[in-house]
């Protein structure tokens, strides 16, 4: 049942009016001023209210007001009843906020028509409402789920792309690898080739000539042997690490390091591959003293790869009588390696190259080596979070300076 009220100062108005709407079905509530009608509709709000205009304290012009201003009581649609017959009045009841206006003495069909009228848009009005919601969530619901989609299809086109990237990166390691693999081939069947026939022809020599041989000459000749084999050796070794290094097998395994015993240790070892009259120097200065905070620990083979090839271009590259210098310089931060030598220089257009794999320089063809030192290098470098920088001149000699940080406690 659509519950009504009805404000009217006569009780005979009242009496009546709703006796004729309770026999059509409506359930009526009533009120004789504007006071009771104000509380009982925001105790209850009906679905439509019949208010008379002309009441005494509180017309209804000014119920009608109240009730637009409450936001609970708002939308309930208002009929005036009224004697006042002329448009001013008229006009004022829509102005307020009035949605229909009925001259009393009225005829009652008319009142319930308009009633009725007035319940059917508002129920118009509530169901396009609801419509609106509905379709407000719907919407919502909606954009929820496109903006899910999207999210799963960017996530899904997001893996894609990572897959592909990896298979990407995987197919040119694949072809880096295979490249390396046979330019090693390549490589080790030259380098290889020419000590071993040096072995051969000089073992085959001494085993059918020992006995003419003077002892110089026999002593001469098993250096050379042995001078192949450390080069096979050491050859053998580059190629194994240099795999290593391909297939992403190097880690830092770090522990305490005495940096001086470390540089003298290479020195020593590079000693007997000087050439005649050739003079390794060795200085070792330490500029700030380190913090508790800092680690002073290192990768001794990593460390010893570094000084071992530079010092080996720097002996393979300079003249007989010339002078090698190696430096270390320790501060709070880092320590510095400075290797330079008085020999051949790098030329300019060859820099960029330097530490490609298998690039040799073009001064240095007539010179024994694979192009493998200085890559090693430069992944050591790298490996270890450090910097490495070249000064060179043709002719006057090359410098490479390695920077590496100490690894900070905190």
């Amino acid at each position: 049942m659509e519950d009504i009220l009805i404000v009217d100062d006569q009780p005979d108005n009242l009496r009546v009016l709703s006796s004729l709407l309770e026999q059509k079905g409506y359930s009526v509530r009533r009120a004789i001023h504007g006071k009771i009608a104000l509380n009982a509709a925001r105790a209850d709000p009906p679905v439509l209210i019949l208010l008379d205009i002309m009441m005494p304290q509180m017309d209804g012009y000014e119920v009608c007001q109240q009730l637009k201003e409450n936001e609970q009581t708002r939308d309930i649609p208002i009929i005036f009843l009224s004697a006042l017959g002329d448009v001013t009045e008229k006009v004022k009841a829509f102005e307020v906020g009035g949605v229909d206006y009925i001259t009393k003495p009225f005829q009652f069909p008319e009142v319930l028509v308009r009633i009725e009228h007035q319940l059917t848009l508002q129920a118009l009005k509530q169901e396009t409402q609801r419509q609106n919601e509905f379709l407000q969530q719907l919407n919502s619901q909606l954009e929820e789920r496109v903006a899910k989609r999207t999210a799963e299809l960017q996530q899904k086109t997001e893996q894609l792309i990572s897959v592909e990237e990896e298979l990407r990166r995987a197919l040119a390691k694949e072809k880096e690898i295979n490249e390396f693999k046979s330019h090693i081939i390549t490589t080790i069947s030259h380098e290889y080739r020419t000590p071993l026939t040096t072995i051969f022809s000089t073992s085959e020599l001494l085993e059918h000539y020992r006995h003419k041989l003077s002892e110089e000459k026999f002593v001469k000749y098993l250096k050379r042997i042995q001078e192949s084999v450390k080069y096979l050796t050491s050859l053998f070794n580059d190629v194994i690490f240099v795999d290593r290094m391909q297939l992403g097998q190097l880690e830092l395994d770090r522990e305490e390091v005495d940096l001086n015993l470390l540089c003298r240790e290479v020195i020593d070892r590079l000693n007997p591959n000087r050439k005649p009259g050739q003079i390794l120097n060795f200085s070792h200065q330490i500029i700030e003293p380190i913090a508790p905070s800092i680690q002073n620990t290192w990768d001794k083979d990593i460390l010893f790869q570094i000084l071992h090839n530079l010092l080996s271009n720097a002996i393979k590259f300079s003249s007989e009588q010339s002078e090698i210098d190696l430096e270390l310089i320790e501060t709070q931060h880092a320590i510095q390696f400075k290797i330079g030598d008085r020999g051949v220089g790098i030329p300019p257009d060859s820099l960029e190259r330097l530490f490609e794999l298998f690039y040799r320089g073009k001064n240095s063809k007539n010179t024994r080596g694979t192009g493998l030192g200085l890559t090693i290098v430069k992944k050591c470098v790298d490996l270890c979070n450090g910097e490495i920088a070249v000064e060179s001149e043709v002719g006057a000699g090359t410098t490479f300076t390695v920077t590496l940080p100490r690894q900070n406690l905190s």
